[in-house]
């Protein structure tokens, strides 16, 4: 089971800027862990140029890549890197899911990448507002779509031969913005 959908740069020639690999499991989940880790990242890289002045956005992306990888994780680890590509910096975050997740998860991500990013967000607000128990809305992706003209891909290959399922790594490529003069 191998599908790449969406926007993935040629990840082997990327520089990594940083590199954080993590183990969920090992740790009741707490949302705010996502949230820090987050933090954590954008804080890092808002340190120096280019990055301080898109360090919202980056913190906003790379927690929604956070907290999906975590819920949807079936595996042990989960690894976030970041890597700037000319002025786009790549975040990728990678973890295994179970094949039915994967299955479940190609078919909402099509439908996503088909629409219009915004006219979809509108949609997805009003759906979430007549349903308010409805799981696995999509807001994240759109949201980062819409406000911070994020461009998303998702690729899985697998299943591994050591985590024994497949495994899913989603990039979002955010234009770093210069700072400010």
């Amino acid at each position: 089971m191998d599908w790449t959908i969406g926007n993935i740069p040629s990840l082997a020639t990327l520089k990594p800027e940083l590199v954080l690999t993590f183990y969920p499991q090992s740790f009741p989940l707490r949302w705010g862990l996502c949230s820090t880790t987050a933090d954590f990242c954008a804080d890092y890289l808002a340190t120096r140029e280019p990055f301080s002045a898109s360090r919202d956005a980056i913190n906003y992306v790379l927690n929604e890549l956070v907290e999906n990888a975590v819920k949807f994780s079936e595996g042990e680890a989960i690894t976030i890197t970041l890597a700037l590509d000319g002025d786009t910096l790549v975040l990728l975050v990678t973890n295994h899911v179970g094949e039915s997740t994967a299955e479940k998860l190609y078919n909402k991500l099509c439908k996503l990448l088909a629409g219009d990013p915004l006219e979809l967000l509108m949609r997805r607000v009003e759906e979430n507002a007549e349903n308010p128990d409805n799981e696995g809305s999509g807001l994240g992706f759109l949201t980062m779509m819409t406000d911070y003209e994020a461009s998303l891909g998702w690729r899985l290959t697998g299943p591994a031969e050591v985590e024994g399922q497949p495994l899913l790594s989603t990039v979002a490529c955010l234009k770093v913005a210069a700072a400010p003069r």
